[in-house]
């Protein structure tokens, strides 16, 4: 009877993978099965940034997620979780007082007695994040068909969030080749170069899903915008025209690469983006 209703659960889901409007949705529905099938009290899906070596909450049930670190969590915090990462094997913690295997901030802020850690695996067998489950208030044994429930959901967690990103890859690429081909087909046309700058910037502002955006262009020792959206007047105003100095676009022009900043809270562009928010309340 338990696995007639493990097969069907299980199907249930197989059949949910590529027809999930996103991710998030599939995977609430993985931990909340979880939670249901190993007679646990809490299962969390966390997704892993190798460059970061941090975790990102995805998907939880069983306790209250304004609770939950959201982002940014470091990996070395979980013992357990750490353990999992190099053996790429579930980790089991019958007692956290104990083991002292999950951070003592969540022994204390959940009651979590047991837990279990287990990575989640690309087809390259690459962790890619972890699910975790745990027990309030009680310690427990995990059995070893329990084990491998817990790893059947891993895998369809690892599938949802890895066909997610080839998804989301697609249609990334096909929204800039379109871009690509709108401002290919405004070129072969006699438009004025602002009209036609205009164009690019709101093309490539579209492809790259990005919130707004500017076209510098050097002249007489000057960095001079020729076409903005998303910025006011008064931001054209104070930076339409200034000395490259140590500014980003000065750097990208001496080195000729791209730059990429993922903060932007300091230097130039702190400055640049208090302008942005001075001009927009002005």
């Amino acid at each position: 009877m338990i696995q007639s209703k493990l097969l069907r659960r299980f199907l249930s889901i197989e059949r949910q993978l590529f027809k999930a409007r996103d991710s998030r949705e599939l995977l609430n529905r993985i931990v909340k099965e979880a939670v249901s099938l190993l007679d646990v009290d809490c299962a969390s899906i966390y997704r892993y940034n190798e460059k970061e070596r941090t975790l990102t909450w995805e998907a939880t049930f069983g306790i209250d997620e304004k609770d939950i670190d959201i982002k940014g969590v470091p990996l070395s915090l979980s013992k357990s979780a750490v353990k999992a990462y190099r053996t790429k094997k579930p980790v089991a913690v019958i007692d956290t007082k104990k083991e002292k295997a999950i951070p003592a901030i969540l022994v204390k802020r959940f009651g979590f007695r047991s837990s279990l850690t287990v990575p989640l695996l690309n087809f390259k067998r690459k962790v890619i994040g972890f699910l975790f489950i745990d027990i309030i208030g009680k310690t427990k044994r995990f059995t070893a068909d329990e084990l491998l429930i817990a790893e059947y959901f891993s895998n369809f967690a690892s599938i949802a969030i890895e066909h997610a990103r080839i998804s989301t890859g697609l249609k990334k690429t096909v929204s800039i080749l379109s871009a690509y081909d709108e401002i290919s087909k405004s070129s072969v046309h006699m438009l004025e170069i602002d009209k036609f700058m205009k164009s690019i910037l709101r093309n490539s502002i579209r492809a790259l899903e990005m919130d707004g955006g500017v076209i510098q262009v050097f002249e007489e020792g000057h960095l001079v915008i020729k076409s903005n959206i998303g910025g006011t007047k008064k931001l054209a105003q104070s930076f339409g025209r200034i000395k490259p100095g140590k500014t980003t676009t000065g750097k990208v022009w001496k080195i000729k690469k791209p730059i990429i900043i993922e903060d932007a809270a300091t230097g130039y562009l702190a400055r640049y983006q208090k302008a942005v928010s001075s001009a927009s309340k002005g």
